[in-house]
């Protein structure tokens, strides 16, 4: 299990950091608890200071009696939980792409061509060997242009729907491949093993040159093309709550839980764009009465009066003026010295900045972790790995610790006979 912090620093930026990679002996809700528990021990950390939580949507997560997020939530009322923004946006799309027969139709054909094709290496070498001869003739013909770069193998991926993008990148090397998968089934459909194996393959070859497979293959293309563009979006670093939030709403309803309902319209009020037009006072005070650990009733009624003077100030001031995320704000008012004008205001902005969007610096961990943890390193333990891990994710940092420094403070650990 990867722990990444999510927080705003004293300078008012939102910073992202790898925490800890542990080994859980099973994944329900109580061990990994346990797991975060430990972890937020050994760093000094407490789950009652937690004001967020963000997973994908697995039931051992978001499980409304037993999840993870139903266990801290019973100890932390306050560390609300948002699913994956990314991950909700596939699930979404998916569900409502299949609620349309013909649709579902085209997916599940696209499964079963999967399990056919990589059946076995032999299919897949034919795949491959088409593949590179298509290539090639068309590189003769000057019908492909070359360079580095250009024309790499490709191959046919399953998709998954909690994995985003991975629809739309099947149906993309589908189109691609589509010749080639004709020849192996061809292929196969003449010399099969079996009867059995024959009329399969002869059966998939006709879906395949229907003309509802044929529309329906690059239609679902171009959808998930367009979404697939705010799906990159939601996987950046930066991206903040309310920029998504103005993105994904009204597609995603179904999936928030009525308070991540109110508390995500509440939060996109501090959008800045069009010169503060989604300002809205009211929804920004019923903002902080989800948060009473921070606002209490005297508190309330002073970001009242704070956040009428704020929207006159902001939409008159021109340094506010080119600010386009939430992110910029809460730099900015530090910044200006703002923060200490308006510190209610301030507050709630950063604890609105903080809310989870992706959990896309988890999955990169896990990718980081088949490069580190390779053949030559297999048997290294969970610690020596973690550090591993933390110098290679956190290296914007480390590459700014001077040599000398990491010299002496390894010489100072203990007596050694040598001097580095």
């Amino acid at each position: 299990m990867t722990l990444v912090l999510h927080y705003m620093n004293n300078r008012g930026c939102i910073v992202e950091r790898f925490l800890d990679i542990v080994h859980v002996s099973d994944t329900t809700a109580l061990s990994l608890k346990e797991a975060i528990e430990s972890i937020f021990s050994k760093h000094g950390l407490r789950l009652s200071r937690l004001r967020g939580q963000g997973y994908d949507g697995a039931s051992n997560m978001r499980g409304e009696f037993n999840g993870l997020k139903s266990l801290i939530l019973k100890e932390n009322e306050f560390a609300f939980y948002i699913h994956c923004f990314a991950h909700q946006l596939q699930l979404t799309l998916i569900a409502v792409a299949k609620n349309e027969d013909s649709v579902a139709s085209l997916f599940q054909n696209v499964g079963c061509l999967l399990n056919v094709v990589g059946a076995s290496y032999k299919r897949y070498d034919i795949l491959t060997e088409s593949q590179a001869s298509r290539v090639a003739e068309a590189l003769k013909n000057d019908e492909l242009a070359s360079g580095k770069g250009l024309n790499q193998e490709i191959s046919l991926k399953r998709a998954s729907d909690t994995r985003w993008g991975s629809h739309y990148g099947t149906l993309l090397n589908l189109i691609i491949l589509f010749p080639s998968v004709i020849d192996v089934l061809e292929n196969v459909g003449e010399n099969g093993l079996n009867s059995e194996q024959r009329v399969e393959e002869q059966f998939l070859l006709q879906i395949l040159q229907s003309f509802d497979f044929i529309f329906n293959l690059p239609l679902m293309r171009n959808v998930l093309g367009i979404t697939n563009e705010l799906s990159k979006s939601l996987e950046r670093k930066d991206q903040d709550i309310v920029n998504a939030m103005d993105r994904q709403l009204q597609e995603l309803n179904n999936r928030f839980t009525e308070i991540n309902t109110k508390l995500l319209l509440c939060a996109a009020c501090l959008n800045l764009s069009d010169s503060f037009s989604a300002f809205n006072k009211e929804k920004l005070i019923r903002l902080a009465h989800f948060y009473p650990l921070g606002f209490s009733a005297v508190d309330v009624m002073g970001l009242d009066s704070q956040l009428e003077t704020y929207i006159i100030d902001m939409c008159s001031n021109p340094e506010f003026s080119g600010i386009k995320e939430i992110g910029q704000l809460t730099e900015k008012l530090v910044e200006t010295k703002k923060n200490i004008v308006y510190p209610l205001v301030f507050l709630l902005a950063k604890l609105a900045s903080i809310l989870l969007v992706a959990t896309t610096s988890v999955e990169r961990t896990f990718s980081t972790m088949k490069i580190v943890k390779n053949l030559l390193r297999n048997p290294m333990g969970d610690n020596l790995m973690n550090d591993y891990l933390v110098t290679y994710i956190e290296r914007d940092i480390f590459n700014n610790i001077d040599n000398e420094t990491i010299i002496q403070w390894f010489q100072n650990m203990k007596s050694r006979r040598g001097q580095l």
